[in-house]
């Protein structure tokens, strides 16, 4: 046991300098991307819960550590939240995910059908007003929610709060897949503006 522990502490000492190094890298792509795209950037204290936002001609972008995110501190991997507004008087009320997000809330409602079968069965849709829903829900609409959801490494996607929402550990691995994620995600809010 002895001569096992030294390499233990060597391996442990590794391992928390590597998650140290990432996590700064992952801070410096969040700066990286503000600066380029002149959005405003904010830090809370060293490495921690970086945030990015600003308007976009009109349109809120938000970019931070998803409330949903259980790892937390230097060491963890977050999942990272980027939202952007939609334009428009949405229905009240709507969320659309790819489920139902709590067993109460499954239990409780039901998804309200467009009557597109590809579309009602991947896709769990709720709102105060069905008839509001479904005339927002129009066949160029229903396929920009399902190409928001064919992204592949989406940990979840959909609309809140009058919001496209994609979360998803990798985001802020790169400049580039934060650049690919907040072009996707503008081009698919554009499309479900009202």
């Amino acid at each position: 046991m002895d001569r096992i522990l030294p390499y233990l502490l060597v391996f442990a000492a590794l391992v928390v300098a590597a998650s140290i190094f990432l996590a700064y890298r992952r801070t410096r792509n969040w700066r990286q991307f503000a600066s380029k795209y002149r959005f405003t950037f904010k830090q809370e204290r060293w490495l921690r819960k970086p945030r990015v936002f600003r308007e976009i001609p009109g349109r809120s972008f938000r970019l931070r550590k998803a409330e949903t995110s259980s790892d937390t501190g230097v060491l963890g991997l977050e999942l990272v939240e980027m939202t952007m507004g939609l334009f428009g008087r949405l229905p009240k009320g709507l969320e659309i995910s790819k489920s139902a997000t709590s067993l109460t809330e499954e239990t409780s409602s039901r998804s309200i059908l467009t009557g597109d079968p590809a579309f009602d069965e991947k896709v769990f849709v709720k709102g105060a007003n069905t008839a509001e829903v479904l005339r927002y829900l129009v066949s160029e609409r229903r396929k920009a929610v399902l190409d928001l959801f064919s992204w592949e490494s989406a940990d979840w996607a959909g609309l809140r709060d009058n919001r496209v929402v994609l979360i998803e550990r990798r985001m802020v691995s790169s400049l580039a897949h934060l650049e690919k994620r907040f072009h996707f995600l503008l081009e698919i809010a554009r499309r479900l503006d009202a």
